[in-house]
């Protein structure tokens, strides 16, 4: 959801690519939590 709104805004690539590093750090800090669950499972 975050594309489309960086495609929308002006700035073009320039917004999309620090939306693309902010995803990548929120997926990298989820899946630092989810092993733990699954590894208890």
């Amino acid at each position: 959801m975050l594309l489309f709104a960086s495609q929308t805004a002006p700035g073009g690539p320039a917004v999309i690519l620090p939306a693309l590093l902010i995803t990548g750090l929120l997926i990298a800090a989820s899946q630092a939590f989810v092993p733990k669950n699954d590894a208890n499972d």
